[in-house]
């Protein structure tokens, strides 16, 4: 089992071939939705599983100047230690920072649609 993201790397709208430092990875269920009657006053609720799907995200961190634009849409694959891969992803932010003498670094964030 792998203890090291070390060559991991990414492709991604607006990202590609980046070195990775770091990868996130979540899923989110779906949450269930509340439909009791406004006049039950019972105090008891009503629920219903949910007409939403869940969701998968994933942000990385990676060594670069890149910056990919929020709401740019395509495939991403994210391979190495740590592997994922969505058909269809939007960038939902993205930021970078860099001081004197450092690496200039960045993080984008993905969501999974379709």
């Amino acid at each position: 089992m792998p203890t090291s993201s070390q060559g991991t790397t990414i492709s991604a709208p607006g990202l590609s071939g980046a070195t990775v430092t770091n990868v996130q990875i979540n899923a989110q269920g779906a949450d269930p939705l509340e439909v009791s009657a406004l006049s039950d006053t019972g105090g008891s609720q009503t629920f219903i599983a949910s007409p939403f799907v869940g969701f998968s995200e994933v942000t990385v961190s990676y060594i670069g100047d890149a910056l990919p634009s929020a709401g740019s849409t395509g495939a991403l694959a994210v391979s190495g230690a740590i592997s994922i891969s969505f058909a269809n992803s939007v960038c939902t932010g993205s930021s970078f920072s860099g001081s004197a003498g450092e690496l200039i670094t960045g993080t984008a964030t993905y969501r999974q649609i379709g």
